[in-house]
C-alpha cells in the first residue's frame, strides 16, 4: 500500500516539520547505509516532534526508542509508539464531556484563539487525561485534544489571527476558504469522534517493547543502545516549535508554559549537532534530515566525516509550509537526508 493511503498516519497531529512527505526516502537511506532486516533491529529517534518516522519504524518491525522534551510529542509518543493495543472508544469520549473543568487553566485568547465551545471542550478532554488511572487512556485522550485542537485552528495555527477574526464575529473580514472553517469550529463533539477512529487506526503491536522518553537529548542518546539514530532536529532559523506549540503544551497540563527555545532553531543551531553526533558514537548509523535555509550539505557531511563515519547525502527539492511562502521561495527550499556510517577500523 503507498504511504499516501496509510491510515495509520492519520492518527497522528498536523505538525511543523513532519516527514510524512519524506519518510519513504529516509528509510530507503537507511537501507542503503546497511542496516539489516527491520526485524528487531533498533531505532533511536532523540527529536520525535510528531512521531512520522517513529510510526512507521514501528510498522516496520523496529523496536522503536523514541525522546522529546515537549509534553505534546510525549502524548504522542505513549499513544502510538508505547500503547500497542489499547484504543479510545465512545464511553471514553462521554465521561470526559461530563467532566466539570471550569477550573481548568486554558491557554489565554491570544495564544489559542478558538471559540468557546470548542475550549471548553478541550479543557474537559484534558482534565479527563489527568485524571484517567490508565496511562494508555490518559496519553489518547491528551492526544485526542491536540489533533482536535490542530484541526479546529485555521491550518493549524492555534493563535492564527484567523481564528481571532472569528471569535470577534469580524465576517466581513474572511475570505471564502476561511469561512468553509467555520462549520466546525461551531460542532466541535462532532469533529472529536471523527478524531478517535483516526487516533485508533494508529494503536497497533509489533511484538516488540518500544519506549517514550521526555529529556534531554544528549542525555537519551548516551544511555541508550541502538542500530540506528534518526536526527530530525529543530530547523535553524526557521519557526520555534516552542512558541507555535506552547498553547498546546498549556492546554494539556493547565499551566503555563516554561518557554525555553531550543539552541538548535537559532541561525547557528546546526553547529550543535556537533554534540549530538559525540553522543551517538555508539551507534553505527546516523541519518540526519535538515533544511537548507542556514547551513549547506557539505558543512553538515564535513562534520561527520571529521568523525570517521562514512557519509552519503541527497538534497531534495522540499517546500516546507507551502501555504505561508511565497513561490519564489519555495522553489528555493531543500531538504537534506544525510547517512553517516561508522567505518570499519
Amino acid at each position: 500500500m503507498p504511504l499516501a493511503q496509510w491510515k495509520a498516519f492519520d492518527a497522528l497531529p498536523s505538525y511543523y516539520g513532519g516527514k510524512r512527505r519524506l519518510a519513504p526516502r529516509i528509510f530507503q537511506a537507511i537501507e542503503r547505509a546497511g542496516v539489516p532486516k527491520a526485524q528487531g533491529r533498533v531505532l533511536l529517534d532523540p527529536f520525535m516532534g510528531g512521531g512520522s518516522i517513529s510510526l512507521l519504524a514501528k510498522a516496520l518491525g523496529y523496536r522503536v526508542l523514541a525522546n522529546d522534551i515537549s509534553v505534546r510529542s510525549a502524548a504522542v509518543g505513549e499513544a502510538l509508539i508505547v500503547n500497542s493495543h489499547v484504543k479510545l472508544d465512545e464511553t471514553d469520549l462521554a465521561r470526559a464531556l461530563k467532566v466539570n473543568a471550569d477550573d481548568w487553566q486554558m491557554p489565554p485568547i491570544d495564544k489559542m484563539a478558538l471559540l468557546d465551545e470548542a475550549r471548553v471542550v478541550m479543557a474537559r478532554l484534558c482534565k479527563a487525561a489527568a485524571a484517567s488511572e490508565f496511562p494508555e487512556k490518559r496519553a489518547l485522550l491528551r492526544l485526542l485534544a491536540i489533533k482536535s485542537t490542530l484541526s479546529l485552528a485555521p491550518w493549524g495555527q492555534v493563535s492564527s489571527t484567523v481564528g481571532k477574526r472569528i471569535r470577534e464575529e469580524a465576517w466581513d473580514d474572511l475570505s471564502q476558504p476561511m469561512r468553509a472553517m467555520l462549520e466546525p469550529m461551531y460542532r466541535p463533539n462532532r469533529l472529536i469522534r471523527q478524531m478517535i477512529s483516526k487516533i485508533n487506526a494508529g494503536v497497533f503491536n509489533n511484538s516488540w517493547s518500544n519506549e517514550m522518553h521526555c529529556g534531554d537529548v544528549l542525555e537519551f542518546l548516551s544511555g541508550v543502545q541502538g542500530d540506528v539514530v534518526y536526527l530530525d532536529p529543530p530547523y535553524p532559523d526557521t519557526i520555534a516549535y516552542e512558541s507555535e506549540y506552547a498553547a498546546l503544551d498549556e492546554m494539556l497540563t493547565g499551566e503555563p508554559a516554561q518557554l525555553e527555545k531550543s539552541r538548535f532553531s537559532a541561525k547557528d543551531g546546526w553547529e550543535f549537532l556537533g554534540d549530538v553526533y559525540d553522543a551517538s558514537e555508539h551507534i553505527p548509523v546516523w541519518v540526519l534530515s535538515l533544511g537548507n535555509k542556514a547551513v549547506d550539505v557539505e558543512t553538515l557531511a564535513s562534520m561527520m566525516r571529521e568523525r570517521g563515519r562514512a557519509v552519503d547525502s541527497q538534497e531534495i527539492n522540499y517546500a516546507h509550509l507551502a501555504y505561508r511562502a511565497a513561490e519564489e521561495t519555495q522553489e528555493k527550499h531543500k531538504e537534506f537526508i544525510i547517512t553517516a556510517v561508522k567505518e570499519k577500523s
